[in-house]
């Protein structure tokens, strides 16, 4: 029942958003939406290449470094742009990545969990981390599918090689609002992007992401305090990104399993009512 209800809901909004956009009241300012993805399943990949190329008729694809650069205020973007992101580092990720946007010349950003990574190899300690770190549940430990299984860091190590970035999402993906009550979130920001910064060569992490990304995971001290160790904080609250705007990144997370429609309702907006309260202490324009 709850399902029905969101398709209703969200195909309802889909119709009323693209009529506006129909008739020309979206807003012309320039904006970038930010996409979240986890691990892509193989019967997957068909379903994101259509899903790229039917939002590259309406959508730019941005880089990460392109992104930053518009939220200083540095560069303009000619329409309405996307960067994509992917969470936790799953190895499917990294292969969505080499056969599905790099032929496109689509750069993402990784954010990546050294204590997920370290699994790598081990299926019993891939199978904790999955279950109690990443809370999947039904996963068989001793059959767990390719698409949950991590990167290696030479995977990581390749993906920056090609022109991505990667950042950081915290040392073991722990709920940072419960690390900050526990007095240790700076400490567990600081050693992720020491470990990141070590495992790519010295090379600079200034990313960072919250793991679950949702209101119960973040909490403004530990927005304030994650802003003072890297350059941008992303979120999982959904919204449009301006130029110039300073603050916590919003971000769309999409189902590649869902209703094609569904990611659309979202780009159009149909969903960031929800998040407005939320956000006026997370931005200042």
């Amino acid at each position: 029942m709850r399902n029905i209800i969101k398709f209703i809901i969200l195909f309802y909004f889909y119709l009323l958003y693209s009529l506006k956009e129909l008739l020309g009241k979206e807003r012309k300012e320039p904006i970038v939406r930010v996409l979240i993805l986890h691990y892509v399943s193989e019967n997957e990949l068909g379903k994101l290449a259509n899903l790229v190329d039917k939002l590259s008729k309406d959508w730019d694809f941005i880089s990460g470094e392109e992104f930053s650069l518009f939220k200083e205020g540095k560069i303009s973007l000619k329409r309405k742009s996307l960067l994509i992101t992917f969470d936790d580092g799953f190895l499917s990720s990294k292969f969505a990545s080499d056969n599905v946007l790099a032929p496109r010349n689509i750069k993402s950003i990784f954010f990546i969990s050294p204590g997920f990574i370290d699994t790598f190899g081990n299926d019993q300690k891939t199978y904790q981390f999955l279950s109690k770190n990443l809370r999947l549940n039904n996963i068989d430990a001793s059959n767990i599918p390719n698409h949950f299984k991590p990167m290696s860091w030479d995977d990581v190590r390749s993906l920056y090689k090609n022109g991505n970035i990667v950042g950081s999402h915290t040392l073991y993906h722990d709920k940072v609002s419960l690390s900050f009550q526990q007095g240790e979130l700076v400490r567990d920001l600081l050693e992720s992007k020491i470990r990141l910064e070590k495992e790519l060569g010295g090379s600079l992490v200034s990313e960072f992401a919250f793991p679950f990304g949702n209101i119960e995971s973040i909490c403004f001290d530990s927005y304030k305090q994650s802003e003072e160790v890297y350059l941008n904080v992303y979120s999982g609250f959904r919204g449009e990104n301006y130029i110039g705007e300073t603050g916590i990144v919003k971000r769309d997370a999409i189902d590649l399993s869902a209703p094609s429609f569904y990611t659309k309702a979202y780009l159009l907006g149909a969903s960031d009512v929800f998040y407005k309260g939320i956000l006026r202490g997370f931005l200042k324009v």
